[in-house]
């Protein structure tokens, strides 16, 4: 059942601005968390670990809750997403140089492809269902919640790599950390309001974060003794060894 504050100020504050307001601040732990790693991209002039493919996403993300959020005239949907999707192009067009051509083509995909999805159920909720608000609503929400399951779901990309090679590098644990603590915090809100559209997304990204920690721990990070090499045409990974368990 939705929060009831009834008369009481407090709650009202809390429900409406204390709670949104940390939920911005864990949205920004998302879209900070990469910055580190995309530093040192460009300092090596190599991905290294890092995978670019999250970055796509956090675009497509960003974007599908600035228009949700601009559909609802609800800020704090729509501006920390305006900053996230910032954040995303300038992660996405400093990795981008840096990959193989197998990741370019993926990367260029899922921008191009999540973008066109936005943007036609913009036209479609806000021209072609123009006289349904809720319905329209219905369409942007639908859309901004796959999308946001697929962000939240993108660093296991490398997931197999990770087993095979016993070493979780590829995974980032200020992001996993920034997912697991932002996913559980708008879960319980969205719980306790109510509310299918903030809970069920967030609950999948929290699990994903605990799932991308524990990878961590059992294999830990940088344990390969010889660096990888990626063929820029086949994306393939050579001279690869894992360190073996004494």
């Amino acid at each position: 059942m939705p929060i009831d504050c009834g008369t009481s100020a407090v709650c009202s504050a809390i429900v409406n601005y204390a709670v949104p307001g940390v939920g911005c601040i864990t949205t920004a732990a998302i879209f900070l968390a990469p910055w580190a790693g995309v530093v040192q991209v460009t300092k090596r002039k190599s991905l290294g670990e890092v995978n670019p493919v999250p970055f796509a996403w956090m675009c497509c993300n960003s974007l599908g809750w600035v228009v949700y959020g601009q559909k609802v005239q609800n800020y704090f949907v729509a501006v920390p997403n305006v900053v996230g999707y910032l954040f995303g192009i300038h992660y996405f067009l400093t990795t981008y140089p840096f990959a193989t051509i197998r990741q370019r083509k993926l990367l260029f995909l899922i921008l191009f492809l999540g973008s066109a999805v936005v943007f036609s159920m913009a036209v479609v909720a806000n021209i072609g269902l123009s006289n349904d608000a809720e319905t329209s609503r219905l369409v942007l929400g639908y859309t901004a919640v796959a999308i946001l399951i697929v962000f939240y779901s993108s660093p296991l990309s490398t997931l197999y790599d990770v087993i095979k090679r016993r070493d979780a590098s590829s995974l980032g644990p200020a992001l996993a950390i920034a997912s697991a603590v932002n996913g559980g915090f708008w879960s319980i809100y969205g719980f306790a309001i109510n509310d299918a559209f903030v809970f069920s997304p967030n609950l999948v990204g929290a699990v994903v974060g605990i799932v991308q920690l524990i990878l961590i721990g059992i294999f830990g990070r940088g344990k390969s003794r010889t660096p990888l090499r990626q063929d820029p045409e086949n994306d393939s990974l050579e001279g690869a060894t894992s360190a073996r368990d004494t």
